[in-house]
């Protein structure tokens, strides 16, 4: 899973690419937490942002998590990959985990990037409409 559980990783790529359009730069405490994350620990970006029993999240969480494995199941019954069978140590950055954990198997290296990129586009809008309310809720 990448970033934990409800594919967090999606959720940061979406706030990076969100301040960006801003022209915004992220602080220390995103970089840090997302470089955590990297290596199976989401924690601190869990700690760092308020998302916890967000009820706005709840919806890509599960979609992300869903879509996901949708994808995950075709690619390995289409035999684009093959099941992962070996143990990986933990703290294995996630976008080699599947490739280590199937001996090498090439459709991981495409597969996690698509993964990524179909929950990046999943959380996106609900990013804009978190921000949206935050800057409605300063105002008033």
């Amino acid at each position: 899973i990448i970033g934990g559980v409800g594919f967090l990783f999606g959720l940061a790529l979406s706030i990076y690419i969100f301040h960006k359009k801003q022209g915004k730069r992220l602080g220390a405490r995103y970089t840090l937490s997302v470089i955590a994350m990297l290596f199976n620990q989401p924690l601190p970006f869990l700690m760092a942002y308020p998302i916890h029993l967000n009820p706005i999240l709840l919806i890509p969480m599960l979609l992300s998590t869903l879509v996901s494995i949708a994808i995950g199941v075709l690619a390995i019954y289409s035999k684009v990959v093959f099941p992962s069978l070996y143990t990986v140590p933990t703290g294995t950055p996630h976008i080699l985990f599947a490739y280590l954990a199937s001996n090498a198997c090439l459709g991981y290296l495409i597969l996690i990037p698509l993964v990524i990129a179909v929950s990046t586009t999943i959380y996106y809008p609900f990013v804009k409409k978190l921000y949206k309310e935050d800057v409605i809720s300063e105002k008033a």
